[in-house]
């Protein structure tokens, strides 16, 4: 079976060099494909943009379709995209989080006859905010939902946004992570890491606030600029470049971001939102305790002990980060239980299973 995989900003992921930056969505799509592709029952591909010219290379057993966006309007670019997925010929076509091009790649695949799968990468694509902030892009994105054969959720939450129609057609899938066993090396955990673009509504300037009321803590930021507003990247490394605390870092690639992980003591998120964030299950994984400002998917964790959320409250954040800094014994609790729950639900090689399920 033929299985592509569709996102623009994924071609960092194959060629770091390239230093084009990616979320977690990208790479949720990218670890997919990896998967997949170890299968003799799957040939698989990607389409992307390099932003610089069409091409095809092969990474490892993935196809990888360079597909350089026409700025010439939609109408141009629908065509474009037609011709390039009849070209690449898939069974199977995968997209994940809302935009305009999850409805025409769902008319492409009923044009050619093609299974079409979305894939939820944030609240907002389900809950119904995308569709009503962004006027003629989210209709088309609707007409994506109506027409995908399957909808992949990353929680029951998600999953209980859509209407009855949609959710018919609907799964929930726990997003995968590949997980390699603990081993015996003593790592010495210090500090407490942030890692997330920069987007407003990631709201980095709550850890720079942290950091500054936390001087004797050693505090790490990794937040690479958002392509949508690189003015804000700007502000906020200035303004982190003035804590003696905080070392701000604009870019590390996903195979070493795993360094970063393992030698923190506790990752903070400040988002407001989310669907169901990587990094949460990249600090897990290393027995990493999170503290959320706000978002906890669902309850998970509450229900499993896997650090705290502060429902909100910035102040409750601050008490809590304490807290869990001080307590050497509850640290290492939540360590523990972080460890357990990601062996439990989200090993990609368990996972995988469900998304076949879902292709065929």
């Amino acid at each position: 079976m033929k299985v592509c995989f569709i996102d623009w900003f994924a071609y960092g992921l194959f060629n770091p060099k390239s230093k084009i930056v990616f979320g977690g969505a990208q790479i949720q799509l990218f670890l997919l494909a990896k998967e997949l592709a170890k299968s003799k029952k799957f040939s698989v591909s990607f389409l992307t943009d390099n932003q610089s010219s069409f091409r095809l290379d092969k990474f490892e057993k993935i196809m990888v379709y360079q597909f350089v966006r026409s700025p010439n309007g939609y109408f141009n670019f629908f065509f474009s995209l037609l011709i390039q997925l009849r070209r690449i010929n898939a069974d199977v076509y995968f997209q994940r989080a809302a935009s305009a091009e999850t409805g025409l790649i769902a008319i492409i695949c009923r044009i050619l006859g093609k299974k079409f799968i979305f894939m939820v990468a944030h609240e907002q694509d389900v809950n119904g905010e995308y569709v009503a902030k962004n006027g003629w892009r989210g209709k088309l994105f609707l007409l994506g939902l109506k027409l995908a054969d399957k909808i992949i959720c990353q929680t029951k939450k998600q999953q209980s946004y859509l209407t009855e129609q949609y959710r018919n057609k609907s799964a929930v899938v726990a997003s995968g992570f590949p997980l390699k066993p603990l081993t015996g090396d003593r790592v010495r955990k210090e500090g407490v890491l942030w890692v997330a673009r920069a987007e407003d509504w990631k709201q980095p300037e709550m850890f720079i606030r942290l950091a500054q009321k936390f001087p004797q803590e050693k505090f790490t930021m990794i937040c690479p600029p958002a392509e949508n507003n690189p003015d804000y990247f700007k502000i906020i490394k200035a303004e982190a470049e003035q804590i003696p605390n905080l070392k701000f870092i604009s870019w590390v690639p996903f195979d070493r971001i795993g360094v970063y992980f393992r030698k923190a003591k506790i990752f903070v998120s400040t988002s407001l939102s989310e669907g169901f964030p990587n990094t949460f299950i990249q600090a897990w994984q290393n027995r990493v305790p999170l503290i959320s400002y706000k978002v906890n998917p669902d309850k998970i964790i509450d229900k499993h002990r896997l650090g705290f959320c502060a429902n909100g409250d910035e102040g409750q954040m601050e008490k809590l980060l304490k807290k869990v800094l001080k307590n050497n014994q509850l640290r290492r609790q939540l360590a523990v239980n972080s460890y357990n729950y990601v062996r439990q639900y989200h090993d990609l090689k368990k996972n995988i299973v469900n998304i076949i399920a879902n292709i065929l």
